[in-house]
């Protein structure tokens, strides 16, 4: 019996940096609408950035980039674990593998209180507010956030998103690719350098979890990220 496998092959246009903008919103509290397929839930996930989760173009209505990401952009670094069998005679097994972690990194360069109270997961009450005057103004406002008082971690859904390029290495107009993690928790390394040598800047850790209603309609497992790219753009005629 002959078996016909087929691959990819060798595709020059893949060979490109994925410099890109990273958006962060609080994950949803509610099921999406319509959760018979992948499709439908990754359409309602994206329509908490975009006007329509199937074309991706036209962003929500004053919708901005959660952060200034530096030039090493997004990073995102999943973790498989082979299961191996060992036999008595013989190489190893392969029995197959799980996804052990899902994590990406980035750093920021806004660093700010409101960021802060973020990253940290600050409640209501650990964001102070003052309003107060001074000599030279009537009206002065200063915030701030208490650290280390956060004991748990609020969930946010992150879209990271890049220009689509075609076959001849050109951007497609208005096209995007895209990185999804529909459920993650951010860890921070809150470093933060009081200096005149050096901008100030943030190392974020996304750890991704298993989303609670995103599933493989073949393995069953939950999904903890997912990759898109545009394939193909055919102009209107």
């Amino acid at each position: 019996m002959t078996v016909t496998i087929t691959t990819t092959s060798w595709d020059v246009t893949k060979i490109r940096a994925r410099a890109g903008q990273a958006y962060l919103m609080a994950y949803p509290t509610a099921a999406p609408s319509d959760v018979t397929t992948p499709h439908a839930i990754l359409k309602s996930y994206f329509e908490n950035f975009y006007v329509d989760g199937d074309k991706k173009t036209q962003l929500i209505t004053g919708l901005k980039p959660w952060a200034y990401v530096d030039a090493k952009g997004f990073i995102l670094d999943p973790k498989y674990k082979s299961l191996d069998f060992k036999q008595a005679v013989g190489l190893d097994i392969n029995a197959g593998k799980f996804l052990e972690s899902c994590n990406g990194e980035l750093n920021i360069g806004d660093v700010s209180v409101a960021k802060f109270t973020e990253l940290l997961s600050a409640t209501a009450n650990e964001a102070i507010s003052i309003s107060t005057s001074s000599t030279a103004y009537s009206s002065v406002t200063k915030k701030g956030v208490l650290i280390g008082t956060q004991p748990f971690n609020l969930r946010y859904i992150m879209m990271y998103r890049f220009p689509s390029v075609d076959v001849n290495g050109a951007i497609i107009p208005g096209e995007f690719d895209h990185i999804l993690i529909p459920r993650l928790t951010l860890s921070v390394d809150p470093k933060l350098e009081f200096t005149q040598t050096k901008a100030q800047d943030i190392k974020v850790t996304v750890k991704a979890e298993s989303d609670l209603y995103l599933y493989s309609p073949d393995s069953g497992l939950a999904v903890a990220a997912y990759f898109e790219e545009t394939t193909a753009a055919v102009p209107t005629t």
